[in-house]
């Protein structure tokens, strides 16, 4: 797995699209946890990056 991959998972006979966000080491299980966001594809954006940080310059002005 890496950051930002896409994959499905079947959870309860339920298709679920997840996205790949981080990992960490949880220092009191001592295990590596990878956090992962589910995603809706009817709700994702494919965008050009530029286009992104010009969305992102009009959200903080």
């Amino acid at each position: 797995m890496r950051k930002g991959e896409l994959f499905s998972v079947n959870i309860a006979g339920c298709s679920i699209t997840v996205c790949v966000v981080d990992f960490y080491k949880d220092e009191q299980i001592g295990e590596e946890i990878v956090v992962l966001a589910v995603v809706d594809k009817e709700h994702t954006l494919h965008i050009p990056v530029n286009d992104l940080r010009v969305i992102n310059r009009t959200l903080l002005n």
